[in-house]
């Protein structure tokens, strides 16, 4: 991801809720840092304030996150971010089967994951993310991969990290019908 520069990145709530804990926190800032210095431009969609603020248990956590938030450009949850996460939720929901009635419960509570995806798609952004379950295949794609180890007591360990595209045009192949909205830029979200 070192080559990735001149991009729009917006950052999923995972991604700052690792910058915030004592395992990871030193080395995903460091890579926060080198998209940083790369010439990305990083940002977070709005619900991210909310997905990191609700579990903080201290006001030390609390602070750091403020501090964080502020300094990353936040992206309004406008009415066209909300309309691409509907439509990412018809794409979702269209590829589970009945028999799949576990996963097809797991996706209809990722409302958050949703709006970050619908966010994305509006602003023409790239998603980093580490969960790259909550953006699932086919239609999101993996634009660049890395790694960060970090040592968890005697062991070392791997947080895979990946920086997604949609693709919209396999989301129109098989879903001509409801299509992403992404408006000109003379008009507001």
């Amino acid at each position: 991801m070192n080559q990735t520069k001149n991009h729009k990145i917006l950052i999923d709530s995972c991604i700052l809720i690792y910058c915030g804990s004592d395992k990871y926190s030193e080395r995903v800032r460091g890579f926060l840092h080198l998209l940083d210095n790369n010439k990305n431009k990083l940002a977070i969609s709005e619900i991210c304030g909310f997905e990191v603020l609700k579990n903080c248990l201290n006001k030390e956590n609390i602070d750091y996150y403020l501090k964080l938030i502020n300094y990353l450009d936040n992206i309004k949850i406008g009415r066209y971010a909300l309309m691409n996460a509907a439509f990412l939720h018809g794409l979702y929901k269209k590829d589970t089967s009945n028999s799949d009635r576990e996963e097809g419960a797991k996706k209809e509570k990722m409302a958050g994951d949703l709006i970050i995806g619908g966010t994305a798609i509006y602003d023409g952004a790239l998603l980093l993310t580490a969960n790259i379950d909550d953006f699932p295949m086919p239609y999101w794609k993996i634009f660049a991969h890395d790694h960060i180890v970090y040592k968890d007591g005697p062991k070392f360990k791997v947080l895979n990290v990946y920086l997604l595209e949609f693709d919209k045009e396999l989301a129109e192949q098989k879903n001509p019908n409801q299509l992403y909205y992404k408006p000109a830029a003379s008009e507001e979200s």
